[in-house]
């Protein structure tokens, strides 16, 4: 089964596509300031872009959202209507709480939210149940048939009235999530004129052009391949595994290399070393993922470019390198084989990784495209224009 082809937009371990500055500060002739072209402008506003909800295989099976209509309400029941969602024609299966296998909670910083509602929910559009059919319109038509008795409660629309005695309580412990309190200075400091108040500012959020969407692809052996639009891939990787009760082994996001502009994205590394003898595993830990990025960015980020016989991004300000927000989940193995030759059996830590991630990265970027590629950086170009 082949991968699916999508053109996502840069996201971090992505290298630039051809039009786009090679360096943070552009390159020569364009500068700060600068305007290059986007290379996915054209086909976002022409509509031929591809995200998340694009993507397709045969077969494919398409999930569809039950979600509360109301903002706080309790759950009086689920299970009305599951049935005659199951009998519809095409419809191959109707999840609830119940079917999560593995932790029913999911979040980035606190994993305080139901992957599927339970007995509460806590905001309108929060996911209820899911239907899976052989088409998107079949399993949206089933699960208008899933009736959920709700018992609707006082919503929570105020911070500062969430937090007062009687206000309608969200979690078991209450509204407040955490206090934290911060302090510096003088808390009475000497002025002509203070000037005491509250003030309020509206929250501000992207907007996406494309909706959240994604496709998973079972291998067979108990495991899935995922392919989403995101920038937390671990997270969305450990969020997965806690749910579905898999280890990361099983859940997979790989390199995915778009043909058509040249992206590049690595979404997983793997590491192996024998360091002889671990003295420091957390160090060493630190020196394999440092050796890492420095691979990952000769492969597909870094370049010296020279013109007129100088060097154009001659800091870090315009040489582009991996920082924290490139890297992409990396899993470890420490082997310990001493040298006999060697006090304590040590060996070497932090070159090795630097010399083999470069290759790594490189060779799968050409399995990947079936193309040679033999030189670094891999460029977008390189890609779209192997010629």
């Amino acid at each position: 089964m082949s991968a699916p082809t999508r053109a996502p937009s840069r996201e971090p371990g992505t290298a630039p596509p051809a039009s786009e500055p090679a360096s943070r500060a552009g390159r020569a002739g364009s500068g700060v300031g600068g305007s290059p072209r986007r290379p996915d402008g054209v086909p976002k506003v022409t509509g031929q872009f591809a995200y998340g909800s694009d993507l397709w295989m045969d077969d494919m099976i398409w999930g569809v959202t039950l979600r509360s209509p109301h903002a706080h309400a309790r759950i009086s029941s689920i299970g009305i209507g599951i049935g005659a969602a199951l009998a519809t024609a095409g419809v191959y299966a109707v999840l609830t709480h119940e079917d999560v296998p593995g932790d029913n909670r999911h979040g980035l910083g606190r994993t305080d939210q139901p992957v599927l509602a339970r007995r509460l929910v806590r905001y309108q559009g929060e996911p209820v149940a899911l239907v899976a059919a052989d088409h998107p319109e079949i399993a949206r038509q089933a699960a208008k048939k899933i009736a959920v008795s709700y018992a609707p409660l006082p919503p929570v629309t105020d911070p500062v009235a969430a937090l007062e005695p009687g206000a309608s309580a969200l979690h078991a412990h209450g509204n407040l999530v955490r206090h934290l309190k911060v302090r510096k200075g003088d808390p009475h400091p000497p002025a002509d004129v203070v000037v005491t108040g509250e003030y309020r500012v509206g929250m501000q959020d992207q907007a996406f052009l494309g909706p959240e969407a994604g496709m998973a692809v079972p291998d067979g052996h108990g495991g899935v391949d995922l392919y989403v639009a995101t920038q937390w891939l671990h997270v969305d990787q450990k969020q997965i595994c806690s749910a579905l009760r898999l280890p990361p082994e099983k859940v997979r996001l790989v390199v995915d290399v778009d043909t058509e502009l040249g992206l590049i994205k690595v979404v997983e590394l793997a590491c192996a070393q024998d360091v002889g003898k671990a003295m420091h595993p957390q160090a060493i830990l630190g020196q394999i993922h440092g050796g890492t990025a420095q691979g990952m960015g000769l492969a597909i980020m870094e370049e010296i470019q020279v013109s007129g016989g100088l060097i154009q991004n001659p800091s870090f300000t315009d040489y582009l390198i991996p920082t924290i927000l490139d890297m992409p989940p990396m899993r470890v193995e420490i082997l310990e084989y001493p040298d006999p030759h060697a006090p304590y059996g040590l060996r070497g830590v932090g070159e090795p990784p630097a010399i083999s991630s470069g290759p790594a990265v490189a060779a799968a970027i050409r399995a990947a495209t079936g193309l040679d590629l033999p030189r670094i950086p891999i460029k977008p170009e390189h890609i779209t224009d192997p010629s």
